[in-house]
């Protein structure tokens, strides 16, 4: 589970490198389907071939991770209005942190009941989801998140102006 930092030190580097290149929507849909491959590889093999499966696909998954949550939290920072930022970045906390005990007790009950590798296959379905709804949505037409013209209708009532 160690080499999981790895991922996450080689997501970070290459964040700002991929964003200026790519754009940031661009990326963020790129990082999706990166962390689907590293998904996909965590379950297969045993023995020794499920170990190093299951550390290069961490690797992978963790790289992907980082720099989704790398894109998405600083454009949450330059989207919000300032006077809710820090209700805005602590609800996300609060969300994706209580997220994890939830996700393992559920991930345990369905392991107790299917086995590891069929839990972990239904995690690669579920890792699937992501890349294929920002597929889905506006974001798959931009290159940087800023590029969207928001509307009143979609921002609510402030003013989401990004310069």
């Amino acid at each position: 589970m160690a080499v999981e930092g790895v991922g996450t030190l080689i997501g970070a580097a290459l964040t700002s490198r991929l964003t200026s290149r790519f754009g940031t929507a661009r990326t963020l849909i790129a990082a999706g389907f990166v962390s689907v491959a590293g998904a996909l590889v965590i379950p297969l093999g045993s023995g020794w071939q499920g170990f190093a499966a299951f550390a290069v696909g961490n690797v992978v998954f963790a790289a992907g991770v980082v720099v989704l949550s790398v894109v998405t939290r600083t454009y949450r920072q330059l989207a919000g209005p300032p006077e809710l930022l820090s209700r805005v970045m602590a609800t996300v906390r609060f969300v994706s942190c209580g997220a994890i005990p939830v996700g393992g007790l559920v991930a345990g009950v369905i392991a107790g009941m299917l086995g590891a590798r069929a839990t972990l296959m239904i995690f690669v379905v579920a890792a699937v989801c992501v890349p294929l709804v920002l597929l889905a949505s506006p974001i798959r037409h931009l290159r940087d998140l800023t590029d969207h013209q928001w509307s009143e209708e979609t921002a609510g009532t402030h003013d989401v102006s990004i310069t």
